[in-house]
């Protein structure tokens, strides 16, 4: 009888390390793991293909810039300066998801990539809010529609490093 309960013990035992060990390597393969090196290096590919080559999209629709992106947007913001009261002048967008892309989230030399999308037109700030109440900052089909057609005056890349 002892036996079979220290044989029962170690089954269970072994078992929950186990799982303790798959919940670790889930985490460490995760967003909160800082030392991993991702295998897409999205802010190289951005400078070397957006940025670098941004005289290709000024001028063009956003769609031509989102059809050349190798992953989706996830998250953006509108901007809407002071002085175009009632316009949104610029969209930011982001790769990461809304509520990881804040830039206090990460340490110092961790750079998130985030885009400025300047408009060409401004958009009328109430469109903007609309479809931004119904998807709170995520991007979805509904903005690739919304701001796709949209023409492209500049395009910055967000500098986050402190």
């Amino acid at each position: 009888m002892k036996t079979r309960f220290i044989l029962l013990f170690s089954i269970i035992f072994m078992k929950n390390i186990s799982a303790l060990a798959f919940t670790f390597e889930i985490k460490s393969n995760g967003i909160a793991n800082f030392n991993t090196k991702p295998p897409f290096d999205t802010l190289q590919w951005v400078q070397n293909n957006i940025i670098s080559n941004k005289q290709n999209f000024i001028g063009g629709n956003f769609t031509a810039l989102l059809n050349t992106l190798p992953i989706p947007l996830k998250s953006y913001y509108t901007i809407s300066p002071e002085n175009t009261i009632n316009s949104c002048t610029a969209i930011g967008v982001s790769f990461l998801p809304s509520f990881e892309a804040d830039p206090d989230n990460y340490p110092p030399g961790m750079f998130l990539v985030t885009l400025i999308i300047v408009w060409q037109t401004p958009i009328p700030l109430s469109e903007c809010v609309e479809i931004g109440k119904i998807t709170k900052g995520n991007w979805t089909g509904s903005e690739n529609q919304f701001y796709g057609n949209r023409i492209i005056a500049d395009i910055l890349l967000v500098d986050f490093t402190r």
